[in-house]
């Protein structure tokens, strides 16, 4: 399978899930307006509700099928949006520890409390290590630990918490397409050039 056809599919797919997932932000800031909360916790509950990796992964893409004798800025795109991320999930899971009674930590909800970290923690690292050159076996290893790190969470959100709702199965199938990206990334490592 070639890294454009692969790649093609993997931004329509990131393009997707962002897509709803900012109608879904959208909806739920209106209804919070309509429930008066203040513009400013809105605007917070907006700001740390984006998919941030979604728009690193966007631009990522778009370069590697458009310009990829740029795909440093793509890895750097990436990264950032990762950190971002990355910085959110730790907040919620802080928030969370601050909240949860000892019965609750020990439950299932800690897996999901760790996956909010594992993959912005996957990619960020899958990013500088395609930014820096050579890019070798630790890239090839990270592009499968992110992919599963995705899978983790899709299988979580489906199984776990059995949301079913339009906007999760979007992002379920988006997350199950960028996952192949790094899938095939994985597997085709020494015909794929990146």
């Amino acid at each position: 399978m070639k890294i454009q056809t692969i790649t093609k599919t993997a931004l329509g797919a990131a393009a997707l899930g962002f897509i709803f997932s900012m109608i879904q932000l959208v909806t739920m800031a209106i209804q919070l307006a309509d429930d008066g909360y203040l513009w400013t916790r809105i605007v917070l509950f907006f700001f740390t509700g984006m998919k941030w990796v979604y728009i690193g992964l966007i631009i990522l893409f778009i370069i590697i099928i458009f310009r990829p004798q740029s795909l440093v800025k793509g890895a750097w795109a990436l990264g950032i949006s990762s950190v971002i991320q990355l910085f959110l999930s730790a907040w919620t899971v802080y928030l969370y520890f601050a909240a949860a009674t000892g019965e609750r930590m020990l439950g299932n909800d800690i897996y999901y409390v760790l996956l909010e970290l594992v993959v912005p923690l996957t990619l960020l690292v899958f990013s500088l290590l395609l930014a820096s050159a050579p890019r070798g076996l630790a890239l090839r290893i990270t592009a499968l630990l992110t992919g599963l790190a995705l899978l983790a969470s899709i299988l979580h959100q489906a199984f776990f918490y059995g949301l079913f709702d339009v906007y999760p199965i979007i992002d379920i199938v988006s997350a199950a397409f960028i996952a192949q990206w790094f899938w095939v990334l994985f597997l085709e490592w020494k015909t794929m050039r990146i």
